[in-house]
């Protein structure tokens, strides 16, 4: 297999930059272009330790550095590994990268490092996938979420799916191979009950994916109301960034205007949108449309008021109601309190209302905490129960449950126990699927066409 290297830092400017090499000529290929200031080169007595020295082209000094060796198969790959830290800046760092490729190595493909440690049996699929997801991660809930994905635990529970599916064919094909022999066999009865408790533990799994995707994603929230009512502003104000144009003209904002909002460690998106009103023009009005396709299919809406209107909020009554939203998935946020003296409402429209001004920044803090107690209510997770976020697993385990309850109407209606093995089997093949013990290359490609250059 090619000896493989890249670049394992993100672009641009920083205090170091990290060039990654990985396969059976890693320590050859890095000990022509790495030259220790010790005078010997890197061999396995380096194992686990850094070395201090130069990286050279030809007779040119490229960048004093420092390289950090692991081998197989006690590396991230399972392969020889060796980590080439230099100076930060992108010029080095990929004359460095292009002296290994000279001296020998291949430029690695996106997700090939993780891939050949998924190959090499140092992380299944699920583990792989979850490196990923903990490199995306938008906050402390996501992040934790990959971790436990990344330590294996929904990786053994699935293994506990499948083994206890792998009994039951052995019990069922023990029966049918040697129906005369006194075996201690399972009955029928005795096995379905098995089953039944594995396919329950399924669902529950199968359960959890809304809620792990959610926080994988992030949460929804939009923002909601008449034309000028500040809605550009209070997102920019929340989001402490000129993210969206603000103007005195109505309708500034014709489209849906995403932001990720941090509320100490979950991520939100934040959707600025066009103002709910009639219109003939039809870009406003496609905005309108966008606006309230937002709102039904959002975690949160806030309907923002202007409080310094004649008569705050009857016309954002008749529009927001034409919207889809259980109203405990709602606040409204009573824009504009410094330009108006009388004290607000508490609710409207049976929503709890929050003062704020988007211009002095009265309420903002009060109002990111409604939205983080609202969104964090919607689901009953403490932060460590298990939780399924990924679609590609979810579709396996699903294919799996089905195939286990067309075994499970077999078993003590037709005694057809040849076909329910067949069914059984579906589902031992969909779980190996999960984990990556019988996934076709192109789904892999799949998998690891998503990861970038060097991870």
């Amino acid at each position: 297999m090619d000896t493989i290297a890249a670049i394992a830092t993100p672009a641009g400017y920083g205090g170091i930059a990290v060039i990654r090499v990985s396969g059976t000529k890693a320590l050859d290929i890095c000990s022509r272009s790495f030259a220790p200031r010790r005078r010997r080169p890197l061999d396995c007595s380096d194992d686990r330790r850094v070395v201090l020295g130069e990286v050279r082209r030809g007779s040119q000094t490229i960048d004093r550095c420092v390289a950090s060796l692991f081998l197989g198969p006690n590396s991230y790959t399972g392969e020889n590994v060796v980590e080439l830290a230099c100076h930060g800046s992108p010029f080095v760092a990929s004359h460095v990268l292009d002296t290994l490729l000279e001296n020998g190595a291949r430029l690695a493909e996106p997700g090939e490092f993780t891939r050949r440690a998924f190959e090499n049996g140092k992380l299944d699929l699920v583990q792989a996938e979850a490196v990923l997801d903990l490199i995306l991660a938008h906050g402390e809930q996501s992040a934790r979420l990959a971790l436990s994905q990344l330590s294996g635990q929904l990786s053994r529970r699935i293994e506990g799916f499948q083994q206890e599916l792998i009994t039951a064919v052995a019990e069922i094909q023990a029966f049918l191979e040697f129906p005369d022999e006194d075996l201690s066999t399972e009955t029928p009865q005795a096995l379905l009950t098995r089953l039944k408790t594995t396919s329950k533990g399924i669902e529950e799994l199968l359960e959890t994916y809304d809620e792990g995707r959610q926080i994988q994603q992030g949460y929804s929230c939009v923002l909601v109301g008449d034309v000028n009512v500040g809605k550009s502003t209070l997102a920019n104000a929340l989001l402490g960034a000129e993210r969206s144009i603000v103007t005195p003209l109505p309708g500034t904002t014709r489209d849906l205007v995403e932001s990720r909002l941090k509320l100490q460690g979950i991520s939100v998106l934040l959707y600025d949108t066009a103002g709910l009103r009639n219109s003939e023009c039809p870009v406003e009005a496609e905005g309108v449309r966008r606006t309230l396709g937002a709102v039904s299919s959002a975690d949160l809406a806030i309907l923002v008021i202007d409080a310094a209107a004649k008569d705050p909020g009857w016309e954002d009554r008749l529009l927001f109601e034409k919207a889809t939203q259980p109203k405990q998935h709602c606040i409204v946020a009573w824009n504009k309190v410094d330009l108006r003296h009388d004290p607000p409402p508490g609710e409207f429209l049976g929503i709890p209302v929050v003062p704020v001004s988007a211009l002095t920044g009265t309420g903002l803090e009060e109002l990111r905490h409604q939205i983080k107690k609202i969104l964090l209510t919607q689901h009953t997770s403490s932060g460590e129960r298990l939780l399924l976020s990924n679609t590609r697993q979810k579709n396996a385990l699903q294919r799996a449950h089905k195939a286990m309850a067309r075994a499970m109407e077999i078993l003590p209606s037709r005694g057809d126990y040849e076909l329910a093995v067949e069914d059984l089997q579906v589902a031992l093949t969909e779980f190996g699927r999960v984990l990556g013990k019988v996934t076709p290359d192109e789904i892999l490609d799949q998998v690891f066409s998503r990861f970038c250059i060097g991870k």
